[in-house]
């Protein structure tokens, strides 16, 4: 079987969801992976999110970056010329801003002047 994790924040949803990322796992020897592992499979497609990319890879698709671009300390290269967040199995959602939104910018001063 397979699961569904969604992590929420004020501006993004992380989803893991079906047997993409299980398989992904498997083909790349992370069977188990550790808490960095897991960041390792997810930061690639956060930054792929922030750059705007809205569609995640397919399995066969990350296999053919990840032989042209890849290596067994990377499992998920992030090549941005080839569309598509990286990691099989792990979508990520970033809200735009709207014009006039400050929120970022004023939680940044409560944390300095706090």
């Amino acid at each position: 079987g397979s699961a569904t994790v969604r992590l929420f924040w004020a501006d993004a949803v992380v989803s893991v969801e079906g047997p993409d990322l299980g398989e992904w796992q498997r083909w790349c020897g992370k069977r188990a992976p550790s808490e960095q592992q897991i960041v390792n499979f997810l930061m690639p497609n956060i930054l792929a999110a922030y750059r705007g990319e809205r569609r995640t890879r397919t399995v066969t698709e990350a296999r053919r970056v990840w032989h042209s671009h890849g290596s067994w300390d990377e499992p998920a290269p992030d090549v941005p010329e080839v569309a598509g967040q990286p990691t099989p199995g792990v979508f990520v959602w970033r809200n735009g801003r709207e014009p006039g939104e400050e929120w970022w910018d004023s939680w940044q001063a409560v944390a300095v002047d706090g």
